[in-house]
């Protein structure tokens, strides 16, 4: 772990001394997510955790191994995600939904197989009740303040009845993820973090019945990251 934490650090020191010699900040999201040493390693360890969520939930559920198993990826972007995953589960059907029309046709684009993408609001899904057996909502929280409730109780109506909410969420109790977030983040310019108690609040405020919240760090870039899963049993 040690020797994990010292190879972090320097990537930050890394990060942090190209960022002081730009001459300005104003490099767009795309720029960003391909300049950043986190991003690829963040993505591998949010790819691995929703796996172990799809395994658990065939082991938990033994009446379930031969039928098929849908999962919802709210404010997917471009893919990424959906493309580590897709491919591992032959009964796994991935749909992710964004806002942002052209990220929605670059993740098309992708041709993935058992993976559909379509241009949908985070606030009010295209779906009908009780459909998806996982619904992931990888740091999109943060993005959607004020409406975060609207896109909990969203997730709520759509998950069905031994499905799992997957929440990934920049840790605020990690100082270098604060310093990281208001000054060096272009992407993250005025949103605001969303803190682990917070978000427990919210789901217990939330959830009328009496399912199970966990809430972790992400083993991942010096715990930049924490983990939130909901389950309805």
């Amino acid at each position: 772990m040690k020797l994990c934490i010292r190879k972090d650090i320097k990537r930050l020191r890394y990060v942090i001394k190209r960022l002081f010699h730009k001459e300005e900040f104003d490099f767009n999201k795309e720029d960003y997510l391909n300049y950043t040493l986190f991003h690829e390693n963040s993505l591998f360890v949010k790819a691995r955790t929703i796996k172990g969520l799809v395994k658990e939930h065939f082991v938990t559920n033994p009446l379930l191994k031969n039928e098929a198993l849908f999962i919802l990826d709210v404010g997917c972007g471009t893919g990424e995600i959906d493309r580590l995953i897709q491919g591992d589960f032959a009964k796994v059907t991935v749909i992710g939904v964004d806002s942002a029309i052209e990220a929605v046709r670059r993740a098309t684009m992708r041709n993935l197989n058992n993976a559909k993408f379509l241009a949908c609001s985070a606030e009010k899904f295209c779906f009908t009740d009780n459909v998806f057996d996982i619904v992931i909502l990888a740091n999109i929280l943060h993005h959607s303040y004020r409406s975060i409730l609207n896109i909990i109780q969203e997730s709520l109506r759509v998950l069905n009845t031994s499905g799992k909410i997957l929440i990934f969420e920049v840790n605020s109790l990690n100082p270098l993820q604060i310093l990281w977030f208001y000054l060096f983040c272009p992407i993250d310019k005025g949103m605001h973090m969303v803190s682990p108690m917070h978000l427990r609040r919210i789901l217990k405020n939330v959830t009328a019945d009496n399912g199970i919240i966990t809430i972790k760090p992400l083993p991942s870039s010096l715990y930049f990251e924490y983990m939130a899963v909901y389950s309805k049993k």
